[in-house]
């Protein structure tokens, strides 16, 4: 179980609404494209670990599950590994293959990479990358969440500098 070690509950970059969220609503309820459905071992410590380390809201209290957002289209929708429903699924999410091969990636958006580094260094999580440049005029941070699921948060470095420019770059090193 992961422990969250800092005494005071630090803001995640999504808790005060922009201007633009205000206007939109950001905490509504709508038809999403796509998100990420993930098996946990535990509820409340994978719920704690989206807040606090990944900087996630929770959108709507739900029974038996937790839909948290990082930004408007960025849900995931946490779901225990129920053990008397589906026995395979709840013996791979506490093997230690839980969460291999599958990584979301986040842009941010009223925070940086810098400071996702440090709200994992204020409840002492699991860094697996980063920060670190890459070389695609981006810098990111890779964490892992407590079932081994892994979590890009990437920025862009020079906003002015177009795709062929950057890949242009890559060819000449």
């Amino acid at each position: 179980m992961t422990t969250l070690h800092n005494s005071q509950q630090m803001p995640t970059p999504n808790d005060e609404p922009t201007d633009t969220e205000s206007q939109s609503n950001d905490i509504d309820i709508y038809p999403m494209p796509m998100f990420a459905r993930m098996e946990v071992t535990d509820m409340e410590d994978s719920t704690d670990w989206y807040r606090e380390v990944a900087g996630f809201r929770e959108v709507a209290p739900l029974p038996g599950i937790a839909h948290l957002r990082y930004r408007k289209y960025a849900d995931v929708m946490l779901v225990p590994a129920d053990e008397s429903e589906r026995p395979e699924q709840a013996a791979q999410a506490t093997s230690e293959l839980a969460g291999n091969g599958l990584s979301l990636t986040l842009n941010v958006e009223n925070e940086t990479v810098d400071d996702v580094f440090e709200r994992t260094q204020s409840h002492d999580a699991t860094v697996v990358s980063g920060p670190e440049a890459t070389p695609w005029n981006t810098r990111q941070i890779t964490l892992a969440d407590p079932d081994g699921y892994r979590l890009v948060f990437t920025e862009p470095v020079d906003t002015e500098l177009d795709f062929e420019t950057a890949m242009d770059s890559l060819d000449s090193e």
